[in-house]
């Protein structure tokens, strides 16, 4: 060995130089392993839980939490024999991260509001400057969505939506036919006013018809007076032989005369009313 710190060996061809610096040795990653899983921080007893737990570092098997549990941290260790220290980790939960995470030297990983499903943790670890493990250690676990993000909750909704819909037809279609019974009520209301009203005035323009008639049966028997006045005043104008007394005849005639015309008068205004009282029958 050298003042270098080399170390020279003699062989049959010659001597060999071996350098105890530049021998590399290849550091193997450390054994990863998932060494508990909290919810909201806190330890939990999963086997109180009435869950099956692993009889190695008590994690449960086959974990299904509600909704309201969706905040967990991972625990995790690399273990190396030959190298202590200096081991660097990354993980992603699969279902929820795209990537795997920065390179960390944490080990533990936190979770928050994470959505419904199933996922899977993994984690893997390595020494500075080595290769990371092959296989990440995992851990699976689901959780179940809240009430409301069911398919049960949206086919209620669903049908209610649908009932409602139902229901606002039914309404409308029991208003409209009410607006037509009330509205059939009320045209059948005033068909019969005007019925009675009709009746009235059929009854009126009768009672005024026959009261006509008798006023123009009362009128004719009222002609027939001056007819036969002028006609025996005229008879006797034919025979009389004073002529003196014609004045007087004429008088008489013209007397006769005035009141056969406001009779024919009265007649055209009967004819008149009646006239009238045919375009109400």
């Amino acid at each position: 060995e050298d003042r270098d710190g080399n170390i020279w060996f003699g062989t049959f061809e010659g001597a060999i130089k071996y350098d105890p610096k530049a021998d590399i040795f290849e550091k193997s990653p450390p054994q990863i392993h998932i060494t508990g899983v909290r919810s909201f921080f806190k330890e939990v007893n999963w086997g109180k839980m009435g869950y099956d737990v692993s009889k190695w570092n008590h994690l449960p098997k086959d974990l299904v939490l509600t909704h309201s549990l969706n905040h967990i941290t991972f625990d995790f260790i690399g273990i190396s024999q030959e190298f202590t220290g200096n081991v660097r980790y990354r993980y992603k939960l699969e279902g929820f991260d795209d990537n795997w995470s920065p390179v960390t030297e944490r080990t533990e990983a936190n979770y928050s509001n994470i959505p419904h499903g199933e996922f899977t943790f993994k984690v893997l670890s390595t020494l500075k400057g080595g290769s990371w493990n092959k296989t990440p250690a995992e851990f699976s676990f689901t959780i179940l969505p809240a009430f409301w993000q069911t398919i049960w909750f949206y086919m209620i909704c669903v049908l209610l939506v649908i009932m409602i819909f139902i229901l606002l037809i039914r309404y409308r279609t029991i208003h409209l036919k009410r607006q037509k019974d009330g509205l059939k009520i009320s045209i059948n209301k005033k068909t019969e006013e005007l019925r009675l009203l009709n009746e009235n005035l059929e009854s009126m323009v009768a009672d005024r018809t026959k009261e006509l008639d008798e006023v123009i049966y009362r009128m004719a028997h009222d002609l027939k007076g001056p007819l036969d006045s002028i006609l025996g005043l005229s008879n006797l104008m034919k025979v009389e032989k004073d002529a003196s007394n014609y004045a007087k005849y004429l008088g008489m005639i013209d007397i006769s005369v005035e009141r056969l015309r406001n009779i024919i008068k009265d007649l055209f205004e009967v004819a008149r009313i009646k006239e009238v009282a045919s375009e109400y029958s």
